[in-house]
């Protein structure tokens, strides 16, 4: 009577470990009618309480004491797991809170640290998690990135042509200035359709900065 349950409760986890995954990799996006099937909603619960949710914070600084304990004593290896970078992924998780993560930056630093299907789990047996650790997502998460990069480049370079045409530099504006300025615009709005949006959040932040020096 105890195993369809386990099944039950394995495949459950599966799926949402893979969301998880796809989420990390950044390419979540090709995959929104399969994760709606999954689950309702995947976010990062002990970092999105509810007022007074206590279980939630109460795991929160268990996992978080427990992990740089670990990470102190240099024990965050697991004998049960064959992966590529553990402990390059709890570092991650522990350094850069996930609201304070930026997803590109993430899926980039995921990129290196993600296995695909050399990941292997040691129950029983040795046996993989197809859903979970795959080479399809590692071969799509890298192109992806290459793709975003080589928008983002050509985005560069249409703002750089602009910042020469307005003549801006004679206003004050720096080269340097205007790239900190189209970074945080790839940061927060990264999707490929957005472009637009991006030019104006650097272009409206490189006239501010320029007009606020002025006067």
């Amino acid at each position: 009577m105890g195993e369809p349950q386990l099944y039950t409760q394995f495949d459950l986890f599966e799926h949402i470990w893979t969301v998880d995954r796809l989420e990390r990799l950044g390419i979540s996006r090709y995959f929104q009618e399969e994760i709606k099937e999954c689950v309702n909603y995947v976010n990062r619960a002990s970092q999105v309480m509810f007022p007074e949710e206590q279980i939630l914070k109460g795991a929160k600084q268990f996992s978080a004491t427990f992990f740089t304990e670990k990470r102190a004593a240099n024990k965050l290896f697991d004998k049960w797991i064959i992966t590529k970078d553990l402990p390059g992924e709890v570092g991650f998780a522990l350094d850069v809170p996930w609201y304070a993560s930026l997803p590109r930056l993430e899926a980039r630093f995921y990129i290196e640290q993600y296995g695909g299907g050399d990941d292997v789990w040691i129950g029983k047996t040795l046996y993989r998690m197809h859903l979970v650790n795959n080479d399809v997502y590692l071969e799509l998460a890298k192109m992806d990135y290459n793709n975003y990069q080589a928008l983002h480049r050509s985005e560069w370079d249409n703002i750089q042509m602009w910042y020469s045409e307005a003549k801006l530099e004679n206003y004050g504006l720096s080269i340097e200035e205007l790239q900190f300025a189209y970074y945080l615009a790839a940061a927060c709005i990264f999707e490929p359709e957005r472009s637009l949006e991006r030019f104006a959040w650097a272009k409206n932040s490189a006239l501010i900065h320029t007009i606020h020096d002025i006067f």
